[in-house]
């Protein structure tokens, strides 16, 4: 890991220094890609084996013009616009949490001609996070994202930080299951209710897809009123929701 982020921030500075020399003018991605297969081949290997290979093309992330190309692509805009919007859980997750508040009343102010991988931000940035390594690799939001969080935290502090969110989410996890135990027993039940099974199966499917995910992603940007108020609180209201239809179909069915 350590060697490939040594290679990758020596093709970045590199790519820095060939951009003072590059030809003046808009380019297509077909362009870019002819060119830096010359100069930088294993940039372009990178980008096309990983997961912006088939759905993000150079001037997606770095614009038509050669010129503020490496600073484009280091804001956080430029991600949110492609990754559901500012409304969207993954930039609102980002945004509400201490480093996105930051970021968004200093960012406008910053030098984003520096490297990311170097600790030159007060925050992180998107780019700074997920292609920490100074390339066009993307580093999932899991533990290997780490050494982000230790370009400015203490060891100590970013392991306190991942075990709270470990627990976090299994508790999480527990509401999940708790809830889907309640709809398989229903379904098993002897009440003839296949629309109101299906309607349990939905809202079973909202909570497991959409607010767990939520609650992965304010724990892992590190937002705790987006943890708490789309994840936990938003898991027991589903949970609860899901409880009182069960109970109520029950009690229609007695009745």
């Amino acid at each position: 890991m350590r060697r490939l982020a040594l290679v990758l921030l020596v093709l970045s500075a590199a790519l820095m220094a060939r951009a003072e020399d590059a030809p003046v003018g808009v380019f297509s991605p077909a362009e870019c890609i002819a060119c830096h297969e010359g100069s930088t081949p294993d940039l372009v290997a990178i980008w096309r084996d990983g997961p912006h290979g088939a759905t993000a093309d150079c001037t997606t992330c770095h614009g038509s013009d050669h010129k503020g190309s490496l600073q484009a692509a280091r804001k956080s805009e430029t991600c949110i616009a492609c990754h559901g919007g500012a409304a969207s859980s993954v930039a609102r997750s980002y945004l509400t949490s201490k480093h996105g508040v930051i970021a968004t009343l200093e960012s406008a102010r910053w030098d984003w001609s520096l490297p990311v991988a170097e600790a030159n931000y007060r925050v992180p940035s998107c780019a700074y996070c997920h292609m920490h390594e100074g390339g066009h690799g993307h580093v999932a939001a899991d533990e290997n994202s780490l050494y982000a969080c230790l370009d400015c935290h203490a060891p100590r502090y970013v392991d306190t930080m991942l075990e709270t969110a470990r627990r976090t989410l299994a508790i999480g996890t527990l509401k999940v299951d708790e809830a889907e135990a309640a709809v398989r027993a229903f379904a098993e039940s002897d009440i003839p209710l296949a629309q109101e099974t299906a309607q349990l199966e939905t809202m079973l499917a909202t909570m497991r897809d959409t607010t767990l995910r939520d609650l992965r992603l304010g724990l892992g940007h590190q937002s705790p009123d987006y943890q708490w108020w789309y994840g936990q609180a938003a898991l027991d209201g589903d949970l609860i929701r899901i409880k009182a239809r069960i109970t109520r179909a029950l009690r229609e069915d007695k009745d």
